[in-house]
């Protein structure tokens, strides 16, 4: 499955420290539904929004239909798979693991590998989103480049959540939860609770993640042609059983049977 035609990255006009990308699956002047797009977990939160016929993503115990509309896509912890019916498309706002942590009332502890219901309004970062505009990427853009501006500007220093995770992004992931707990002088359990509630995930398991996409990045940029075992190295795994064992575990598939051109992956190293 080769995606380069389906799959388009947009940036920013400025690096965001809440929007990491946003990133399109076009499918909307085909007369043909693509199936088994398969998308793996990378520690981020998704807003989608799907403009066209529909689409469905298929987890390990259940399965989603998306009627055109507005979704918030949670955190994913398995590989997902993904059929885009013909004449559809999906623009994705792929916000940080930190995002919702600089919102009240927020509570993901039970929000893993599922999608929202979509919303009652087109409304999104508190704009108006025409899912019919003939320019609806542009005006996307430009009401998350302003959310997000803004968010920055009313938050200019990082909280307790954002700090852990960029420790654990800059240490691509191969840190001990104690590492991270070290850093601060409050109650242990209280950080690891208040970490799950606003991300989704426990300390651990995110940095089990980062540390998967990193070995994705390893063997789908292995411009030196590095054996596994190498890479199980140069990922942070101490042997490569351990290393196997947690590619498995979030792709369903052994290391040396990954093909990057049956995943929807960033062709930006």
């Amino acid at each position: 499955m080769k995606t380069l035609n389906l799959y388009s990255e947009h940036q920013l006009n400025h690096k965001s420290r809440f929007v990491n990308k946003i990133w399109v699956l076009d499918n909307y002047f085909e007369k043909k539904a693509i199936e088994n797009l398969n998308i793996l977990p990378n520690g981020c939160f998704n807003f989608a929004l799907l403009i066209g016929k529909g689409a469905t993503a298929y987890f390990k115990k259940n399965s989603f239909n998306f009627n055109e509309g507005i979704y918030l896509c949670s955190q994913l912890t398995e590989v997902i798979n993904l059929t885009l019916l013909e004449n559809s498309k999906i623009i994705l706002i792929q916000l940080h693991p930190w995002y919702f942590s600089y919102y009240q009332n927020i509570n993901f502890n039970n929000f893993i590998d599922l999608i929202s219901e979509s919303h009652t309004n087109d409304r999104i970062f508190n704009s108006n989103i025409n899912l019919k505009s003939s320019n609806i990427l542009q005006e996307v853009i430009q009401a998350v480049e302003k959310h997000s501006l803004k968010l920055e500007k009313d938050n200019p220093n990082q909280n307790m959540i954002e700090e852990i995770c960029n420790t654990i992004i800059l240490n691509s992931g191969e840190l001990k939860v104690s590492q991270v707990l070290n850093n601060y002088d409050c109650s242990k359990r209280w950080i690891q609770a208040k970490f799950k509630k606003t991300t989704g995930l426990t300390i651990k398991k995110l940095c089990k993640i980062i540390q998967f996409r990193n070995s994705v990045n390893n063997i789908t940029f292995n411009n030196l042609q590095n054996s596994l075992t190498s890479i199980s190295y140069l990922s942070g795994y101490n042997d490569q059983s351990h290393f196997i064992k947690n590619f498995k575990q979030y792709s369903k598939i052994a290391p040396s049977k990954f093909n990057p051109d049956n995943y929807i992956l960033s062709h930006i190293e």
